[in-house]
């Protein structure tokens, strides 16, 4: 398992991503309603060669939508993962915080770096 899978795998399984369309490695646009959270790995091997990856959570709100609800969203992700252990595979997150931005539809967007070490 590579550290964005472990990741994306974490999120899901503690309901993090309740009510968002999730993503591994790309975001695919959908209907302005939709809204995303999109795991991404910034380059590495897998795990068992990679030691101490990065990746990137990032959290889409809807097109015109709420940027609080979009921000608390990467907000509850961002304390998990500050706490967060994967004792199936040893892996360990250090989030940063989160940066805002919107998209050209009016998307907010929320993005995270994620260190994510490999034991």
């Amino acid at each position: 398992m590579i550290p964005a899978e472990a990741l994306y795998d974490y999120l899901i399984a503690n309901g993090y991503t309740d009510g968002y369309r999730v993503q591994l490695f790309q975001w695919n646009d959908g209907e302005p309603d939709d809204k995303f959270i999109v795991v991404q790995q910034s380059g590495g091997m897998p795990a068992e060669v990679i030691r101490d990856a990065t990746c990137v959570v990032t959290v889409i709100g809807e097109t015109n939508g709420d940027r609080p609800a979009a921000g608390n969203k990467a907000n509850d992700i961002f304390e998990a993962l500050r706490v967060a252990t994967v004792s199936d595979g040893a892996f360990y997150f250090q989030p940063d915080e989160p940066q805002y931005f919107f998209t050209e539809e009016q998307r907010p967007v929320f993005q995270m770096n994620v260190r994510v070490l490999a034991d």
